[in-house]
């Protein structure tokens, strides 16, 4: 219990020592909205998002190109800040192997030029095994 306390008092220092402000956005100062370019309503685009440089993947778990729920992901290179040349530099991926109810893009990651995308109820390896 004293440990505890102990721990306790010391979060509560640091707290007072560095006083968090709030932070307040404005709908004006968003530079950019990205959609994808062949959304549909039940994509759940932007579930999952990861960037890395100027590279953004951004998952769309629901994405029914495979049947229901199979899912996609989607890749953008924002260094221009430009809309519509982020919307053009627009790249889709899909599993070579997808099926109805993968949910491929459920998770994503990036790191340089790498994607990594999760699919969590992939079932190649038994009922709702997942795959990367």
């Amino acid at each position: 219990m004293k440990r505890t306390f102990g721990i306790l008092l010391i979060i509560m220092a640091i707290i007072a020592a560095f006083p968090c402000k709030a932070l307040a956005v404005n709908t004006e100062d968003i530079l950019n909205k990205i959609v994808a370019s062949d959304g549909s309503s039940s994509d759940f685009f932007g579930y999952a998002v990861a960037s890395s440089g100027t590279k953004v993947v951004i998952g769309a778990w629901g994405d029914n190109v495979f049947g229901s729920y199979s899912g996609s992901a989607y890749v953008y290179d924002l260094s221009s800040g430009v809309l519509a040349d982020v919307l053009a530099s627009e790249i889709k991926l899909t599993p070579r192997d997808g099926a109805s109810s993968d949910r491929f893009g459920y998770a994503v990651s990036i790191s340089g030029d790498t994607v990594v995308i999760g699919a969590e109820r992939d079932d190649d390896r038994g009922s709702v095994s997942g795959s990367i």
